[in-house]
Order: C-alpha cells, then sequence, then structure tokens
C-alpha cells in the first residue's frame, strides 16, 4: 500500500541508462561508440561469442548493476540468481506464460534453429527489452545465419535493433611494461587496424607513443596477465541496414555498409585496447584474424 510518498527509486529506463553509460564503460571497459549504441538497442538484442566468451555474463551485468529487475530467461541461466524466473521449456507457450509476468527483461538462449529464433522475434515484438546467443564469427555473419535458418526478412528486420560480438582476452597485469615501437612495428598495426580508418582514433607515431607489453611478478605468477576483458564488434540496425537485411543482403554488402557507418571490428577495438594499456597486440592477435 502507498504511503504517498514518492519513491526515491530511479525507473527502469533510467536504470538502463545508468547501466550503459556507467557501468559497461568503468566495469566492462567497452568503448564509448559500443556503448552509446549498445544503451538504444532497446528491443531485440542478438549477442554472440564462440562457446565460453562471456556472452551471458555480459548481459547479466544488466541485474548486477540493477539486483532490483526482474529477469526472465529461458533455456540459458547458468547462474542462481534473485530476481529471476527460468525455464528449460522453448516452446511458444512458456514464452507467453513469461509475457504474462510482465519482467523487465527477457533473455532467450542460445538460437539453434528458426523455432528458437522465431520466439526472440516475438518476444521483441511486445516491447519488451529481449537478449539472446548465437554462435558466429563476426557480427554481419550473424544476419546471414538467421536468414539461412529460414527467418522471414521482413519480421526480423523490424524487430531487428543490433548485434554485438565479443571476444575475451587476457587482461594486463599492474607489472606491464612500456616500450616505444618502432616504425615498422607501428606501420604493422595501422595495416591491421585499417589504414582508411586508423586516422579516426588520433593516434599518431611520435617519440611519446609507447605501447605495453606483459611483466611478471607474483600477483600474476610471471605470466603477465591477470584477469580477463572483453573486446566487442556492434553492428547497429540503422534504416539502411535494415533495408539491406529485408532483401537478404550478402554478408560482404552489411559489413561494408556496417563499417561506412561506424562499426568497429573485433581487432579494431582490441587495438584500440591495446594502445590504452588494457591488453597487448599479442593477445589481440592470439583471439582475432590479423
Amino acid at each position: 500500500m502507498s504511503d504517498g510518498k514518492v519513491s526515491d527509486a530511479p525507473s527502469f529506463p533510467a536504470l538502463v541508462q545508468q547501466f550503459f553509460t556507467e557501468y559497461l564503460v568503468s566495469q566492462r571497459a567497452m568503448s564509448p561508440y559500443t556503448v552509446a549504441a549498445y544503451r538504444d538497442a532497446m528491443v531485440l538484442f542478438l549477442h554472440f561469442a564462440h562457446q565460453r566468451l562471456g556472452k551471458a555474463p555480459t548481459a547479466l551485468s544488466l541485474q548486477d548493476f540493477a539486483p532490483d529487475l526482474i529477469l526472465a530467461f529461458l533455456d540459458h541461466l547458468e547462474q542462481q540468481r534473485d530476481n529471476t524466473v527460468q525455464s528449460r521449456n522453448l516452446r511458444l507457450t512458456a514464452l507467453r506464460a513469461f509475457l504474462r509476468a510482465d519482467p523487465d527483461v527477457i533473455m532467450i538462449g542460445e538460437m539453434r534453429d528458426e523455432e528458437t529464433a522465431s520466439i526472440g522475434i516475438e518476444a521483441s515484438l511486445t516491447g519488451h527489452l529481449v537478449f539472446s546467443t548465437l554462435h558466429t564469427n563476426s557480427a554481419p555473419e550473424t544476419v546471414t545465419r538467421l536468414l539461412d535458418m529460414g527467418l522471414n526478412p521482413l519480421n526480423f528486420s523490424d524487430a531487428f535493433l543490433g548485434v554485438l560480438a565479443q571476444r575475451l582476452v587476457r587482461r594486463l597485469c599492474s607489472c606491464k611494461k612500456e616500450t616505444h615501437p618502432s616504425e615498422e612495428e607501428f606501420e604493422s598495426i595501422v595495416e591491421n587496424y585499417g589504414r582508411e580508418y586508423f586516422s579516426a582514433t588520433g593516434i599518431e607515431f611520435t617519440k611519446t607513443l609507447n605501447i605495453f607489453h606483459p611483466g611478471s611478478c607474483e600477483k600474476c605468477s610471471g605470466t603477465g596477465y591477470k584477469g580477463r576483458m572483453g573486446i566487442h564488434e556492434l553492428m547497429e540496425g540503422t534504416k539502411t541496414v535494415k533495408r539491406l537485411i529485408k532483401h537478404a543482403a550478402p554478408t560482404d554488402e552489411l559489413f561494408e555498409l556496417a563499417m561506412k557507418e561506424g562499426m568497429t571490428t573485433l581487432k579494431q577495438d582490441g587495438i584500440n585496447k591495446a594502445f590504452m594499456g588494457f591488453t597487448d597486440i599479442t593477445e589481440v592477435k592470439r583471439v582475432c584474424i590479423l
């Protein structure tokens, strides 16, 4: 029963806004561009990576930031948490039952087939915040794979607002070392990043430019690394991207358009974080094709 006082608790949209603008930047080291676009994908958001690369923890971090949110999980949850409703039933009847409970967030397990993908589309069309995951190699390939499963391009393009790729790299320990790269090393990094895109980073070859390498101490047991962090590739569902999806455009066309509209690839995000001192170029090469 209300006592007539206005609650000081922030609304659900405000909590989500804070989550994207504060938590993901400070705690998960997402780039500001990725966070800004990720924040705006408020209907159907697809999150993909290879197995055991932290897709679920990234999505679950929304509840880490705002513990009072009510989450509904369909065939995905790997952790027991408060304020969650779980079901191993991936049928449409289970989804409809979840929708009647009016959860803040719906998270659907890996989209393995057309039926599961259809569940995600139906859930997103209700206006709920929906997260789902699948295994592909790049963000544009995700769209192609789902269309190959048999999804209707028109329905999918209407529901789709973004797809986020994720890989995990080892984070440098505090004992990391700085060295000045040779001009050849720098040129190699620029070529791997993409010369036409590198100027946007604002990084130039100067005498004060340093790159980071693993050190060695007791804290990291001599490995030079302590913990892991994500690198990300985000493709937004802009009007032009949706138009290509409606026409079932090939992956190359989706990739080219996404890059023109500002997408940062996995290796580009990794190289940016290597210059920032979070990881090193060797780690980026290990998880990305350079």
